[in-house]
């Protein structure tokens, strides 16, 4: 675990290690993207484990329901798909919402990137 403390650490030497100190370091895109690279195999990894296990508690452990029987499983892939969808809408709607009104480049790229992820789901 001494690799992924090391990863996660920043290199904050010339300021005091508070929370905007952080934020100003993750704020500059060259530190996010370093940063961010070092940690999105590990987050990656996670990811695949968690969803293997909860595919294979929801296929292989669950029980069959009483009354429907075996069908009743497509509501632990159908029912947090759906739930991320909404989500992801509301988010859109949220974002625009704060940002609609400044026609600025980043809004639509982060507009741009959530309808991506939404497409995705």
């Amino acid at each position: 675990m001494e690799g992924l403390a090391a990863i996660l650490t920043l290199q904050v030497a010339r300021r005091p290690a508070t929370s905007v100190a952080m934020l100003r370091d993750l704020a500059n895109p060259t530190r996010f993207m370093a940063y961010s690279g070092r940690l999105l195999p590990w987050i990656a990894g996670l990811a695949v484990v968690t969803l293997v296990v909860g595919l294979y508690m929801a296929w292989f452990v669950a029980p069959a329901d009483y009354q429907q029987g075996e069908t009743v499983r497509i509501m632990y892939i159908h029912v947090p798909a759906a739930w991320l969808g909404l989500f992801f809408y509301t988010l859109m709607a949220a974002e625009r919402a704060v940002t609609g009104s400044k026609s600025s480049r980043a809004s639509w790229m982060t507009s741009a990137a959530i309808r991506t992820v939404v497409n995705g789901v």
